[in-house]
This record gives C-alpha cells, sequence and structure tokens, in this order.
C-alpha cells in the first residue's frame, strides 16, 4: 500500500501550491464600476483557491487513512512490491495531465478557447482512463465538444468574459 506515500506528497505540495494560489488572489485589481458586487476579478481565483485547498486536505486524509491501514497490515506492502508495475504504470495519468495542461495554456492563443477546450478535454479523459479499461475515443469526443460549447457559452454570453479567438475565428 505505497499509495500513502504518493497521496501525502501529492497533498501536501498541492495544499502548498493551493495556499500560495489563494493569498496570491488577493492581489488581483477590482473594479467597483457603478457599485459594489460580490462577483469581482478576485472571486473565481479565491474560489477555485478554496476548492483546491479542500481537495487537497481530502488527499492528505486519504493517504493518512491508507498509511494507518498499512501499519496494521504489513504484508500488503511485501504484496505490492511483488507486484512489478513500474512508475510509469502508477504515474502515467499526473504526467500526462500535465503535460495536457501545459500543451493547453501553449495552445490557447493560437487555436482559441473552444478548440484548445476540445482537445484538453479529450485528452485529458483518456489520459485518467485507466489501463485496464477500454478507452471510449467516441464518448471522451462527445464530452469535449458539449464541455467547449457549454463553457463558451458561459463565459462569453452568459457573463460577457472575452475569451481567445484563435486563427479560426470561434
Amino acid at each position: 500500500m505505497k499509495n500513502y506515500k504518493q497521496n501525502l506528497i501529492s497533498g501536501t505540495v498541492l495544499f502548498v501550491f493551493a495556499a500560495v494560489y489563494f493569498i496570491m488572489a488577493f492581489d488581483i485589481s477590482t473594479f467597483r464600476g457603478l457599485g459594489s458586487t460580490p462577483l469581482t476579478a478576485q472571486f473565481m481565483p479565491k474560489f477555485w483557491g478554496i476548492c483546491l485547498l479542500i481537495l487537497s486536505a481530502l488527499v492528505i486524509i486519504r493517504g493518512a487513512r491508507q498509511y494507518s491501514a498499512w501499519k496494521k497490515s504489513p504484508a500488503a506492502e511485501k504484496k505490492e512490491q511483488k507486484d512489478g508495475k513500474s512508475w510509469w504504470y502508477w504515474n502515467y495519468a499526473v504526467v500526462l495531465s500535465f503535460v495536457a495542461l501545459a500543451l493547453y495554456v501553449a495552445l490557447l492563443e493560437p487555436l482559441g478557447f473552444i478548440v484548445a477546450t476540445m482537445l484538453y478535454v479529450f485528452f485529458g479523459i483518456l489520459a485518467i482512463t485507466p489501463p485496464y479499461k477500454k478507452k471510449s475515443y467516441v464518448l471522451a469526443a462527445v464530452i469535449a465538444v458539449v464541455t467547449a460549447v457549454l463553457l463558451d457559452y458561459v463565459f462569453v454570453v452568459l457573463l460577457n468574459v472575452l475569451l481567445p479567438q484563435g486563427l479560426i475565428g470561434f
């Protein structure tokens, strides 16, 4: 049960990142306009910072629970060491998720929000699908298209937020 180490380490790193992100959200300048509103430029970064803090705390708690279970059953650690799976087998989803996120950020301006988001969601779904399950490319494509179009509608139409158009124009 060495997953407790991964959960404790990744949860702690994510918690520190989320705390710094949340603190930095207070530095975003706000425009009051004609009156006071709770939905300033700081709202969403603070919201996502709180979400990241909660999720990272849950990962740390899961790691602590796994550690206590491992301490009660040392035979489980020996069995997992004999499993013979490589580091890539256990961590490919995390590595691919970070690569996909970096590519999403790099391609957001040239391709535009909708196309970049469709690609990011599509490859993100494929990356997090466990290797022992069959990948459903059609379902991933449908989810990617619906997500990108829905997010574009929410931001552009409902919230009047300008998003990158890209070379294609949408």
